[in-house]
């Protein structure tokens, strides 16, 4: 069941709570959570929907690749008519906005009148019925010192006519905080570029996703003065915005955002995934399907971004080692969270060679959250991540599934990533196996290694590039470890969820080879060190808070009093440069250490 409707006025809520289906999805009705336990799945994509907005959701995201917003590529955009025919001035520049007078807030109204005041002989083109209404928004208009001229409003038109009047706007002006996904793929299909914001919600981010899908991210901007200075800026750049018209207008019919067939067979795809588990063999375009399709699925995730680590071709040698794997049943997901078409062109050939390769757009995804996107649209039971640029060996596959295939107790796989440059220790890597033969290492054990070690082991045991994991044991995302978000341990983080009454195996074969660090790694990583030190001591303190890894004082308490000194000691060292923090961050750091101090001397 499909509730296009979502909680607003007229509807009927008790339909779901009863659950007339075993599976209930929300879609287009409502930009948000709609906090029903009786809706399973929400329908979006990663820019509506970013993986770090997931769990404010009652529903689990069903990710769509480009866009969650189908939109109508058969509609007819009339001629364009004469200026004088829509009530528009002969001449000047003309911003419009065709959305609901209901999503006009008070304080994105006033930034439109600013940009009106900074662009002579302009006018906001709006389309609102009610005359008490108009007379509001012309009052409004004069308290910013704009003069209620400047408001031109268009009569009531739906259909082919209103697409035709559409093609006279310069610029169309996207709403905040609530986005207007009808008014904006209307202005987007007529060839009118759209001016959009990437807020912090669903709702504030559906413009934002229109635009990605369309091809035109340029065109996502960071609100308040960020809006109004790229809207003057367009408004003042002809040969610019005109560039922008021709590119939608030439991409308009093969962009994602009105590719509507593609859509349908994403979104039975998505159908079939959440009423089977997985999607029925013989379905070639549904799923990339194996010939050995009885095997568990693992799923291969490549977080692509620009430039990928290691040059040019480290995309490129890592999807060669990912299809060259010899084990039976894999698919592999490659996420582009580049703002161009590069990452796009270099997977194109390969798409067409391999069946079991998807690749999706996520642009401007930071790249933890771009791989939570790859996790996202994952199928398999096992997951694996290849970052771009290293080179997996062929078997590397079949001899972790080996594990998990014979002994059902093993929650974690790790193997022996061969850094390629000798000077191991700017990866964090160890320059030799930590062991000389297949190794079971015990879940407790290792967890408190991972908590109390530094530097190179843990790495080593805990980096995603080295580990094969159950789906199940991951969670939301990346980084998660008892419902809380790491980001400088997200490895550590997502090993300690994997290991509560499991074990782990280490092969030490180079089953694969990390790409060369690029330029200026070591000093990024200077700069994560406080990051990475407060993160451990959270990791620590839920550890212990669950008893968990270090269940006893005469365990926890000496790890405890290490991390203080290892944080205090870095501390003393940076003072200076760490002056500069943002209030909030100095905030949490003394309260980790305060509480830290608390538990070590309680």
């Amino acid at each position: 069941l499909v509730d296009l409707h979502g909680p607003g006025a007229g509807a009927r809520p008790a339909i779901l709570a009863r659950r007339p289906a075993p599976v209930q999805i929300a879609w287009l009705g409502h930009a948000g959570t709609s906090a029903m336990a009786g809706i399973d799945y929400v329908l979006a994509d990663a820019v509506v929907l970013p993986p770090a907005l997931a769990p404010y959701f009652s529903e689990q995201p069903l990710y769509l690749p480009a866009t969650f917003q189908i939109g109508d590529r058969q509609r007819i955009v009339g001629p364009r008519p004469r200026r004088a025919a829509c009530g528009l001035p002969a001449k000047g520049f003309v911003f419009c906005c065709f959305s609901a007078a209901g999503l006009l807030a008070p304080e994105h109204y006033a930034s439109w009148m600013r940009i009106l005041r900074r662009v002579p002989g302009s006018v906001l083109w709006l389309a609102v019925d009610s005359e008490a209404v108009r007379d509001r928004l012309r009052v409004a208009a004069l308290r910013h010192n704009v003069a209620s001229d400047r408001l031109v409003f268009a009569a009531s038109l739906h259909g082919p006519g209103h697409l035709a009047r559409l093609q006279l706007a310069g610029l169309a002006l996207d709403t905040q905080p609530c986005s207007d996904g009808a008014a904006g793929a209307d202005a987007l299909w007529a060839g009118v570029p759209l001016l959009s914001s990437a807020g912090r919600g669903f709702a504030a981010r559906v413009g934002a996703s229109l635009l990605h899908a369309a091809g035109l991210p340029e065109l996502v901007v960071d609100g308040g003065a960020a809006f109004e200075d790229m809207a003057v800026k367009l408004s003042q750049s002809p040969r610019k915005l005109g560039a922008l018209r021709n590119r939608l207008k030439r991409e308009r019919d093969s962009s994602a955002l009105f590719d509507s067939p593609a859509l349908v067979r994403n979104l039975e795809r998505l159908y079939l995934r959440v009423a089977h588990g997985a999607p029925p063999s013989g379905d070639a375009d549904a799923a990339p399907l194996h010939p050995d399709a009885g095997l568990p699925l693992v799923s291969i995730l490549i977080a692509a971004g620009a430039p990928a680590r290691g040059g040019a071709d480290a995309l490129e040698r890592s999807l060669r080692g990912a299809v060259a794997q010899d084990y039976g049943h894999v698919e592999i997901i490659v996420s582009d969270s580049s703002g161009d078409d590069a990452v796009r062109d270099r997977v194109a050939p390969w798409l067409a060679r391999h069946p079991q390769l998807r690749y999706c757009r996520a642009p401007g995804l930071a790249p933890d959250a771009n791989l939570d996107h790859c996790l996202a649209l994952a199928l398999g039971q096992y997951i694996a991540v290849t970052p771009p640029g290293d080179t997996l060996q062929p078997q590397r596959l079949t001899r972790m599934m080996a594990y998990y295939q014979r002994y059902p107790g093993v929650g974690l796989v790790a193997g022996w990533r061969r850094p390629w440059n000798a000077d191991a220790d700017t990866q964090g890597l160890p320059g030799a196996p930590l062991f000389g033969v297949d190794t079971v290492i015990g879940g407790a054990s290792l967890g408190a290694l991972l908590l109390s070690a530094d530097g190179a082991i843990a790495a080593a045991l805990s980096d995603p590039g080295a580990l094969l994991l159950r789906r199940d044991a991951i969670g939301a995302g990346f980084g998660h470890y008892l419902g809380q978000r790491y980001r400088a341990l997200a490895g550590v983080a997502t090993a300690l969820s994997a290991l509560p009454g499991r074990d782990c195996v280490y092969l030490p074969e180079p089953l694969s080879s990390s790409a060369p660090v690029p330029a200026g790694a070591a000093a990024a990583q200077g700069a994560d060190l406080l990051a990475r030190c407060v993160d451990s001591l959270r990791l620590l303190y839920g550890a212990h808070a669950q008893q968990a890894f270090l269940p006893d004082a005469a365990q926890f308490k000496p790890v405890l009093a290490a991390r203080l000194a290892a944080t205090t000691a870095m501390l003393s060292a940076r003072h200076a440069a760490l002056a500069g923090m943002a209030p909030t961050e100095l905030e949490q750091l003394q309260l980790v250490l305060r509480e830290g101090y608390r538990l070590l001397l309680s």
